[in-house]
Order: structure tokens, then C-alpha cells, then sequence
């Protein structure tokens, strides 16, 4: 039982890219509250609120230990539980952390006014009980959302079914409850007082009458076809959204991985017991319940592209893939090489959801602006040369670093043999060739995917709503920082060295504007 704890709580202590976070003896496993308002108990808003909120807390292993659930007396509503509905709510929250955490995270139905907690986290009002050293409210209605010690927080009853407001709150509250427990060095990080934000314009506001609401669920148009290429945790994220939302629409999820353990951390869709299932067909399941069809294909991206229309979703679809064209791909994958293929394929528009430690991006690749693409950012490195330097690696550490190496990348005891054997090379699988070629697995955290896939799927019903030179105008990429919250545009212009420059571009324009 240990063993499996290390290895869901193996991404939450890799050092971050931003050198905000504390070295981990630093921090503590520590206990969380969440209260549910009979105000919110019973509304929409609330409830996404509320379960989203849970099921990030339940993935924080190793950070957090215990939650405990207050939760007033409501039914659990239509959508907004992906996975453990039962009679009440807070039977619905309660499966929620044992499908996600097993017995690695504890769940606490009663407790005295005595009990202390590390935070306490209201959806709603608080009641100014001091109930733990550190409380946050927070609250959703529509695209909006607001986190912060309540002095300010809207009163009103939220009237949205739509859960993009709900989950970025969720994922910011999340965030200061790994913030708090896992330790920010000083100076480099802050913790939130007050944060109003929108999902629609993608940007904070000095209060919530300053922010803008986005369309209503009848306002938003179905949506024309588009591709998960990748169906991990911010695919997972976006997917959510949407279906939880109950737009309408059609997909297909592109995905040859399945889920393995290290993913539960971030992997919002998932439970333990979807270890081994196919990451494309659990997300297309899960919108085509929705009634939102989506077609899966448990393959590479090339190897769908290269079938030219035989597995497509339906005979509208594969005619236009004969025809090479994708119009919209949501890029979710987080290696350069298929980062490659799905710009090389030259869809209409490219929207890429990503991480990077404590920072969720959302990018929008359009060959039609002079701006980055895909490709510009994302350098395809030698595979033979990293499978050279991480053989050289392995080969001077002792045995146990090398379990601990390949235990990280899910490589078993006899592909090492094979690898470090240079005459048994051949013996290895194309996976396990990819797995000897990589890194060490980055430091990742669910909230932070969960608020790229709100991204992703915000900027997806943007673009179609309000076009693409709307939404890009101030930047074709957003980024939310959780160290010190916040969100900001950034602009970028193609690499010299990109054939987007010289090739692509022109390809492009003749492919799409006949």
C-alpha cells in the first residue's frame, strides 16, 4: 500500500520548473474541510463546485491526508457528478475520494467543533467559525468564478448549469490547498486574498460586477466536429467541461496510452479502478453518455491520420479526411514529435492545451496570423542520441537508482536488461524504445491540468462564437500562474527556423481558402 502511495504522490515533489515550491520535508500531509452551503447545496454551481473541488483534493496524495465533509442536506443534480452518484451529496462527495483515493485518503463524516483542520474550504458563506487555521470561500455563477476570505464574495444565488466558472474556482481552491500543505519559498509565491475571475474573457477583475459573463447554455451553438488529439489530463479536463455543461456537439478522441497508475493524480475522469483501460475510449464514453457523440480510436495520431478516412466517425467526416483536412484539432499531447505531426497535418486551427509545473497554458495556432505554430516551441529532440545519453546514465548509477529510474517511467526489470545490453536492444517494444529516449517525468498536479482543460474548452466555444481574430487579439496564448495567481496574454511570432515561414503557411492558405 505504501508502494502504490509513492507512486501517486511520485509528481507532486519533483522539483518545479519555476523554483516556487519548498524542497518536500518542508511542508506536511495535512486535513481539509469542505463546507457546503444550504444556499449552494442545492444549486448547479454548487454542486460542480463542490464535486470537482473534492475530486482534486482526493488526487493530492501525499499532500493531503484527510477531508472532511460538511456538507448541507441536497440530491445530487443531473451532471454534475461524473463518476459516484449516490442518494445525497454528501454520499456522492464521499465515493468520490474512495474512487479516486482508495484508502490513501481518509474521509471524515463527523467531527467535534474541537477538531482542527489545515483549511477550511466553504462553498458559500462562511459562518466565521474558526474550524482551521486557514479559511477560503469560494463561488461560481456561469463563466465566473470568485476565491478569497468572503469579505466581498457575491450573495446571490447562482442560476448557470454551466461548470466553467465552477471548476476554475474548484482549481484555484485546490491550488492553495497544495500551495499551504506542500510550502512556497518566500518571495516567490503569494497566497490569494481575493480573486474574481472569467472564463469567457479569460482575465481577473477587481470585483464581480467588473466581470464579464459569457454565453448561456442555449446561447452557445453546437459545435462542429473537432479531434482530442491526446486523451490525458487536460483532454480528460476539457472533456468534463463540456459534457458537464451539456453543450452539443461531436469529437473523436485520438489516443493509443492507457491509464496507469502515475496518472490519478491529474487524471480527472479516472478512478483506481481505470488502471489499464484506454484513455480514449474512457473519455469518449464519458461524452457520448453525455449526449455528445464521440468516436475514439485507441491509436497514435499518425496511425489515425494514415488511414485516410477509413475509421472516421461518420462518412462527412472521413470525406474530408481524404481530403487531408481537419478543421479543428485540440491538441493535448505533451511530447514534440506528435506536437510535429499534428502541425505538419495542417489543420484549420490548432487549440493546444499544456502545463508546466505550476502554470496551465491554452494556445491558439492559426497558420492565417503571422504568429507561432505548433511547432515553433516544441524542438524534436534525436531519439538515438537520448537513448545514447540515458544508456551512458544508467550504466554508472547503483541498482537502486536504476529501479527507481525506470519505476518512474513504468519500465519493467527485463526491457533494462534488454537495454543496457546493446545485442539485446532488438528486443525491445516501440514503447519501451520511446520510454528509454525520455526525461524524468516533469512535476505535475491535477489542478493545474483541470484549468487547462477549462481553457481549452472555453477557448474552443470562443473561437466558434466570437471568431478567431476576436479571441487572438490580444494574444494567441493564455496563461494562468498558480504561484502568484494570475492570468495574462502573451504574443509570439514565428521561429526563423520553422518552415511555418516557408512552407507551411502557404500550403496552408491553399488547402483552406479554395
Amino acid at each position: 500500500m505504501s508502494a502504490d502511495l509513492d507512486l501517486l504522490a511520485d509528481r507532486h515533489f519533483r522539483p518545479d520548473p519555476q523554483g516556487v515550491l519548498a524542497p518536500k520535508g518542508e511542508g506536511k500531509c495535512g486535513r481539509v474541510l469542505v463546507t457546503v452551503t444550504q444556499a449552494l447545496a442545492g444549486t448547479p454551481a454548487g454542486q460542480h463546485l463542490a464535486w470537482m473541488l473534492v475530486n482534486q483534493l482526493a488526487r493530492q496524495f501525499g499532500v493531503v491526508a484527510e477531508i472532511a465533509l460538511n456538507i448541507a442536506n441536497a440530491p445530487p443534480l443531473e451532471n454534475t457528478a461524473a463518476f459516484g452518484t449516490k442518494d445525497t451529496l454528501r454520499d456522492t462527495l464521499e465515493e468520490c475520494v474512495r474512487l479516486v483515493a482508495g484508502k490513501h485518503i481518509g474521509v471524515l463524516a463527523k467531527f467535534e467543533d474541537t477538531y482542527r483542520f489545515d483549511l477550511h474550504i466553504v462553498v458559500g458563506v462562511s459562518n466565521g467559525r474558526e474550524l482551521a487555521d486557514r479559511t477560503l470561500c469560494i463561488y461560481a455563477d456561469g463563466w465566473r468564478w470568485y476565491v478569497g476570505n468572503g469579505k466581498n464574495m457575491p450573495t446571490l444565488i447562482p442560476l448557470s448549469s454551466l461548470s466553467f466558472g465552477p471548476y476554475m474556482a474548484a482549481s484555484f481552491a485546490a491550488g492553495e490547498v497544495y500551495k499551504n500543505l506542500r510550502k512556497i519559498l518566500p518571495n516567490k509565491g503569494s497566497y490569494v486574498t481575493e480573486c474574481f475571475g472569467s472564463a469567457w474573457t479569460m482575465s481577473l477583475g477587481e470585483g464581480w460586477d467588473s466581470l464579464v459573463d459569457g454565453p448561456g447554455l442555449n446561447e452557445i451553438p453546437v459545435l462542429p466536429h473537432f479531434y482530442f488529439a491526446g486523451a490525458g489530463a487536460v483532454a480528460q479536463a476539457a472533456a468534463l467541461t463540456i459534457g458537464s455543461s451539456r453543450i452539443n456537439g461531436a469529437a473523436s478522441a485520438v489516443d493509443h496510452d492507457k491509464l496507469d497508475v502515475t496518472n490519478d493524480n491529474r487524471y480527472v475522469l479516472s478512478t483506481l479502478d481505470d488502471e489499464e483501460k484506454s484513455k480514449a475510449e474512457l473519455l469518449s464514453s464519458y461524452l457520448t453518455d453525455k449526449a455528445f457523440p464521440c468516436h475514439h480510436a485507441p491509436v497514435k495520431w499518425s496511425a489515425y491520420v494514415s488511414t485516410n478516412g477509413k475509421t472516421a466517425m461518420n462518412q462527412e467526416i472521413a470525406a474530408l479526411e481524404q481530403q487531408h483536412r481537419f478543421p479543428i484539432v485540440l491538441s493535448c499531447v505533451d511530447k514534440n514529435l506528435p506536437r510535429h505531426e499534428i502541425q505538419t497535418l495542417l489543420p484549420r486551427i490548432i487549440i493546444g492545451g499544456s502545463t508546466d509545473g505550476l502554470v496551465a497554458k491554452v494556445s491558439t495556432f492559426y497558420l492565417g496570423h503571422e504568429a507561432a505554430c505548433l511547432k515553433c516551441f516544441n524542438p524534436v529532440e534525436d531519439r538515438n542520441i537520448s537513448i545514447q545519453q540515458n544508456r551512458e546514465k544508467l550504466v554508472n548509477m547503483s541498482h537502486e537508482q536504476r529501479n527507481e529510474w525506470c519505476r518512474e517511467r513504468g519500465i519493467s526489470v527485463d526491457a533494462l536488461e534488454h537495454f543496457l545490453s546493446k545485442a539485446e536492444c532488438g528486443k525491445l517494444s516501440e514503447a519501451d524504445l520511446e520510454r528509454f529516449a525520455e526525461g524524468s517525468p516533469d512535476m505535475s498536479v491535477g489542478f493545474v491540468s483541470v484549468t487547462a482543460g477549462v481553457l481549452l474548452s472555453a477557448q474552443l466555444i470562443r473561437v466558434i462564437v466570437l471568431g478567431i481574430d476576436k479571441t487572438t487579439v490580444s494574444g494567441h496564448t493564455i496563461a494562468v500562474t498558480f504561484a502568484k495567481v494570475g492570468i495574462r496574454y502573451l504574443k509570439s511570432g514565428p521561429e526563423t527556423s520553422c518552415n511555418c515561414r516557408t512552407q507551411l503557411r502557404s500550403t496552408w492558405h491553399r488547402l483552406w481558402e479554395k
